[in-house]
């Protein structure tokens, strides 16, 4: 059978395979925009697949496979490589790109976007790896919880508005100012039901020179200032190398201050202990030599170098350089002391001029003086003694003077002024008319 042409105008359809049995003789391929062509000899000519990619601008894209929830949108009207090139993700909202940095800002700008950014919707997912396995994401947000399994590293500010956890090794902070809202630093968090065993405080590191901290000494169980070895990833009990000087204003102990040093002093300014003021100290004191160097006399028991309100007792012995004033008593041991007392007595009245309990003293010496008006005067010299029959005896073996009308006994009293028997007292009575002023001074005796 001759074969013969037909010619389709209005399009072909078949509803079977059609099969064109003619090759082409001379390699060419289909031109003209066309993909497959048969010319007027049988010859079939078609594009391969890179041909056609590249006819169509594709060039980045080895393939399109539209699932579950995928639109492209096609380019418009045979359009350009400067075209935009839109995918929309439905479910299951989720896009891997693979590229090798290919895309730069300079030749391609690429946007993702969906429509799932909610707080109650499900989170579209972003796969992204170039040769360095990195993303660059210009606005970051996360609702939940976000976890970082590498490295993570941000130019700009990050805000955490809840609560932040790090867990590692070590935390580093390399801020050059750091500012803490929290008026309460808590270290140790974690320790809560277990016995404590490390030193916790601060450590500074100075570099080339040796470390100083300030540490709850755990194993001593105090706060201590100190040099030291350590590092900041040292934990325990950490070495002390020296303590170290402290500058503070008022220092309050409540319980003891315990110096150790044990530095001498020569001077004012060396010893273990050294205060450019003054020392105030309402209870005893205790030490070895007490020198008071400054050279100023004593005219009152408020002046002088070496002052005190209260009493002053030496176990051994003293030695004054100058005077000794005393304006009271003076104790020689336990068997002697001096009395120094004085009375107005008016004409007709009486006053002891002291009683002293026989129990410690039991006899002594006195010496007294007597004026009335303005020139008259009378001294008198008198040894007495407890007789042991519960009366005292009395010798006066020395007078000079006026004759001033008083009279003069040693009684035995109660130390109130009344008749006893546990004191000896010395009476004035005044019966020279006018007023008189006594002054005595006596040295009693035990035996």
């Amino acid at each position: 059978m001759a074969q013969q042409q037909f010619r389709v105008r209005g399009g072909l359809k078949s509803d079977a395979n059609v099969t064109l049995s003619g090759t082409p003789t001379n390699g060419t391929v289909a031109t003209g925009g066309k993909i497959l062509n048969v010319d007027n000899n049988a010859n079939v000519h078609s594009r391969t697949f890179s041909q056609t990619k590249g006819d169509i601008d594709a060039g980045a894209l080895d393939g399109v496979v539209a699932g579950n929830g995928i639109t492209v949108t096609a380019k418009q009207g045979g359009g350009t490589g400067t075209d935009t090139q839109t995918i929309t993700l439905g479910t299951p909202d989720t896009l891997t790109a693979t590229t090798t940095d290919s895309a730069t800002t300079g030749s391609h700008t690429h946007a993702i976007t969906t429509s799932n950014d909610t707080g109650t919707a499900t989170s579209a997912v972003i796969l992204a790896a170039n040769s360095t396995g990195g993303l660059k994401v210009n606005n970051f947000s996360t609702a939940g919880v976000s976890t970082f399994t590498g490295n993570a590293t941000f130019s700009a500010n990050v805000t955490v508005d809840g609560t932040l956890f790090v867990d590692g090794t070590l935390t580093y902070v390399n801020a050059t100012n750091l500012s803490v809202s929290d008026p309460l630093i808590t270290l140790s968090v974690g320790g809560d039901g277990a016995a404590p065993t490390n030193d916790q405080g601060i450590l500074i590191n100075r570099g080339t020179s040796a470390n100083v901290a300030m540490i709850w000494d755990e194993s001593e169980d105090e706060f201590i200032f100190m040099q030291t070895t350590a590092g900041g990833t040292d934990t325990g009990n950490l070495n002390v190398s020296d303590y170290v000087n402290m500058h503070a204003g008022t220092i309050k102990a409540d319980d003891q201050v315990n110096v150790t040093g044990t530095t001498a002093s020569s001077n004012t300014s060396t010893g273990a202990i050294t205060t450019a003021g003054g020392l105030g100290v309402q209870q005893s004191i205790h030490g070895n030599t007490v020198t008071a160097v400054h050279a100023t006399n004593a005219t009152s028991n408020t002046t002088g170098s070496l002052q005190s309100t209260g009493g002053l007792g030496v176990a051994l012995s003293a030695v004054v350089g100058g005077d000794l004033t005393v304006h009271t008593d003076v104790y020689h041991k336990d068997i002697a002391r001096t009395l120094v007392a004085s009375a107005t007595i008016a004409n007709g009245a009486n006053a002891f001029l002291f009683q002293i309990p026989i129990a410690n003293y039991s006899a002594g010496e006195a010496i007294l003086k007597m004026k009335a008006g303005t020139n008259e005067t009378a001294i008198h010299k008198y040894l007495f003694c407890e007789s042991g029959s519960g009366a005292v005896e009395n010798n006066e073996y020395g007078t000079l003077g006026h004759a001033i009308g008083a009279t003069i006994t040693f009684e035995m009293t109660d130390g109130s002024g009344s008749s006893g028997s546990t004191h000896i007292g010395m009476k004035v009575a005044n019966a020279d008319g006018i007023s008189i002023t006594a002054k005595v001074e006596a040295t009693f005796f035990s035996v």
